[in-house]
This record gives structure tokens, C-alpha cells and sequence, in this order.
């Protein structure tokens, strides 16, 4: 009656002349070791035609049905036949699982994807349970994520590829209350916690290759197996970046703390509190110092303040709006970095003059820059024709008129009654020049 037993044992009569019936799913031809002497019980046995594992390793046989005195009720994945001895070609039958992107490769119980040259299957995923790693009558225990219903073993399979944390499953042939069978989705496998696999009669255990098993992602990074080229992919922490989490990730953004008119910031405040930078940043005449982190490569990008502009008509349109500039550096833990923030131009609403806009610095503590972006420049009294031709250098933060050669950038200079923010080394004395970073960042009626 019970299909999966092909021996029992008999034990002695009790007190009432009972007997305890013990029925095994083995016989001493597979198990010799296990046959024990044992006084007042007997052992009998069938010929047991699934001794030889004739439907493959790991796969249940039933002894003494068919002509052939066993049946296979079931073939592991990737294999078909009465013997379960026929692969599948899941290529040629198209029932793998690749990506559109990707191409499918055959082999023995499974298949392998690989994704076209030039295309992306980054956000595929690629999950094969491969015939090695099938064990019936056992299950891994203590790594289970989730337990649901399913209809079969195929679609618990396709749950674990849906849920990207799960790569192995454990499955139980026994209808539930619910008239469904138990799927156990689990975050490891086999290989890595062996000791946990244990006997447990009517499931089955499936695992896929897990290439988190070597634990690529750092800084607690979270993997995530059949991502990618490298067929894994690492969900970074708050702060880290890079395919393995392995870089920091530190993003901030200086402010001229809101500061307006010739005069730089006289304190932090409260601006970049809950921020990367958050106690990092303190205030000396007008100039932030940024203690550097961490020691790596920090991309820089510096934008110079625009210049003020005047009643004339078109002013405000055609002043100049500051260059950027973009650059990647080293930079060593602790060390100092000195930053000046541009500040817009003096706006002046009654005479047609007005202020230039600030440059802005990012130089290291020795007075050595690093990257320097000029303002703007500002309104001029020049016809209307002359703006077109004239918004075209002001776009590299420096004022040209018809009265005046172009401004260099290492001086705070005016012409014309135009104000113009200071430079790196120099200033020159006057009522309109601007003062140099190195001697504090003053602008005439423009911004540091």
C-alpha cells in the first residue's frame, strides 16, 4: 500500500501479543552496514529494482510498478524519459529563462546565459538550478526568507528567480490547508551552509550557483546573485558607491551661506547640518576650511557668481553669469581645503554702475588652487549693438568695453565704474578694484 517502502522490520511480541511494524524506504543491499542482529525480531525484504538508482542520483524511484519493476514519478529539472536519461534542451524547446539580450547555451541538466556584445542585461536576471545541486528527502534549514503556496515545484522556482535575495528553495510535495504545496524561498545554499542541510522525508531541496557565496560587496553591502556581467550586483549602504560598495560616496555642495553684498560670511549656522560635510566646515575671514574625510579622488566643480547689473536697458539680460569649472584631485584625510564662495554682483538700481560677481577658489591650505572659476562680469554702457558682441566674453567672467583691454584674472581691477571681484595672488589699489583671495576676498559691490 505505501509505495515508497521496500522493507520491514518485525519486532518481538509485547505483552499482548503485539508486534511493532517498522517500514523502511532501503534494504540491507543498500545499507549492509545498517543490518543489525536484534533478538526476537526478523527482517524482510523485496527485490528492490530502484537499488540501482535508475532514475538518476537524487531522484525518487518506486519499486515494483511497470515491466520494469520500478517507475520514476518524477524528473529533476533539465531531464526527460523513463529513466529520466534524456536531457532537455531548454535552447532548442524554449523553456529557459535568459534575457532577450542574452544568448542561451546548453548544457547537461541546465542551460547558461550570456548576454549579446554591445547590449545591456544589467537588470536581468540570470538564475539556473542545476541538477547538482537537487537533493530529494532534504531541505536547508535556518536560511528560509519566505514561505508561501504554490502549484508545483516549477513555480516555486519561478518565485525564488522573482524574489532577488532568494537562491535555493525547499519544497514539500504534501497538500496544504489550502490544497496547495509548500515553497520554502531561502537567502543561501547548500555550498555554503552544508551543515544545515538536513533529512526530512517528502521535500525536496533545489539550489542555483550562488555567486554571492564569496561575499563581494563591501561596507555591508547587500548581494544579490545573477545580476550583471559578473552575475552578481551589491545594493551599497547610505554613503558607499562602486560595483562592490568599495568607495565612499560623499556628495556635498558649499554655499556662499547666504551671504550678499562686498562682504563674505561671518558664520556657518546652521547650513549644513544633517549634511556629508556636517562638522567639517569651519569660518575664518570670510573663508570655509574643509577638512578632508577621507583620503581618494574628489571631483570638484567651482562656478563663479554672476556679475550685479544697472538700470540700462538689458543689463540684467546681457551680464555676465560666471564660468564653471570641473576637476579631479587627490586629496589626503585631514587636509585642509580653503574655499571662497562667489558672491552676485552690487545691483544698482539708480546710477548705471554695478558690481562684479565674486569668483570662487577651492585652493589647498598652502595657498596652492586647485580650481578657480572667474565671475562674472557686469553691465556696461554700451549701445545696444555692442551687448550682442559683448555677452560673449562675459560669459568667461571678465568685462570688456570699448574704453578698456581685457581683465586678467590673477587682479581685482574697474574700469568705467564697473566693479570687479578680486583674484587669486593680486589686487590693485583703487576705489572699484576688487581684493585678492590671499588678502581676503573683498569686492567692490560684488560678491567674494
Amino acid at each position: 500500500m505505501e509505495n515508497a517502502f521496500v522493507s520491514v522490520n518485525i519486532g518481538p511480541p509485547d505483552k499482548n501479543g503485539l508486534r511493532v511494524c517498522q517500514l523502511s524506504d532501503s534494504d540491507h543491499t543498500q545499507h549492509p552496514s545498517d543490518l543489525k542482529p536484534h533478538e526476537g525480531s526478523f527482517y524482510w525484504a523485496s527485490k528492490n529494482s530502484c537499488s540501482s538508482k535508475p532514475c538518476g542520483q537524487s531522484m525518487p524511484c518506486i519499486n515494483g510498478f511497470t515491466d520494469k519493476q520500478y517507475i520514476c514519478p518524477r524528473c529533476q529539472n533539465g531531464f526527460m524519459g523513463e529513466r529520466c536519461e534524456q536531457d532537455i534542451n531548454e535552447c532548442i524547446t524554449n523553456t529557459h529563462g535568459c534575457h532577450h539580450n542574452a544568448s542561451c547555451n546548453n548544457t547537461i541538466g541546465s542551460y547558461t546565459c550570456k548576454c549579446k556584445p554591445g547590449l545591456n542585461c544589467n537588470q536581468c536576471r540570470i538564475l539556473a538550478f542545476p541538477s547538482t545541486l537537487f537533493f530529494v528527502g532534504e531541505r536547508l534549514a535556518n536560511h528560509t526568507i519566505e514561505n508561501i503556496s504554490v502549484i508545483d515545484r516549477d513555480t516555486c522556482e519561478y518565485r525564488c528567480y522573482l524574489d532577488h535575495n532568494c537562491v535555493s528553495i525547499n519544497f514539500y510535495f504534501g497538500i496544504n490547508e489550502s490544497g496547495k504545496q509548500n515553497c520554502e524561498l531561502n537567502n543561501s545554499t547548500s555550498n555554503e551552509y552544508e551543515k544545515d542541510v538536513v533529512k526530512e522525508a517528502n521535500y525536496v531541496y533545489h539550489g542555483t550557483k550562488n555567486f554571492c557565496a564569496q561575499a563581494p560587496c563591501r561596507s555591508y553591502g547587500t548581494c544579490q546573485s545573477g545580476f550583471t556581467r559578473k552575475r552578481y550586483r551589491c545594493l551599497c549602504p547610505s554613503g558607499f558607491m562602486g560595483q562592490n560598495c568599495e568607495r565612499v560616496s560623499f556628495r556635498v555642495v558649499f554655499t556662499n551661506l547666504n551671504a550678499v553684498g562686498r562682504y563674505g560670511p561671518t558664520t556657518l549656522g546652521d547650513h549644513y547640518t544633517g549634511q556629508d560635510h556636517d562638522g567639517q566646515v569651519t569660518l575664518s575671514s570670510a573663508i570655509q576650511q574643509w577638512t578632508v574625510p577621507y583620503t581618494g579622488k574628489y571631483t570638484i566643480e567651482a562656478i563663479g557668481a554672476a556679475g550685479g547689473y544697472d538700470p540700462l536697458e538689458n543689463s540684467s539680460r546681457y551680464r555676465g553669469r560666471g564660468t564653471k569649472m570641473t576637476g579631479t584631485f587627490s586629496l589626503n584625510k585631514f587636509e585642509v581645503i580653503h574655499i571662497l564662495i562667489g558672491q552676485e554682483g552690487g545691483i544698482n538700481n539708480v546710477f548705471y554702475s554695478s558690481g562684479g560677481g565674486g569668483g570662487t577658489f577651492v585652493v589647498r591650505e598652502a595657498s596652492i588652487p586647485l580650481i578657480i572659476a572667474g565671475g562674472g562680469g557686469t553691465g556696461n554702457h554700451s549701445s545696444p549693438e555692442e551687448w550682442k558682441y559683448l555677452m560673449v566674453f562675459r560669459a568667461n567672467g571678465r568685462d570688456i568695453s570699448s574704453s578698456s583691454s581685457v581683465q586678467r584674472g590673477d587682479y581685482g581691477m574697474f574700469t568705467s565704474n564697473k566693479g570687479y571681484g578680486g583674484g587669486f595672488p593680486k589686487n590693485i589699489t583703487g576705489p572699484y578694484g576688487g581684493i585678492s583671495l590671499t588678502k581676503g576676498g573683498v569686492i567692490w559691490m560684488g560678491g567674494i
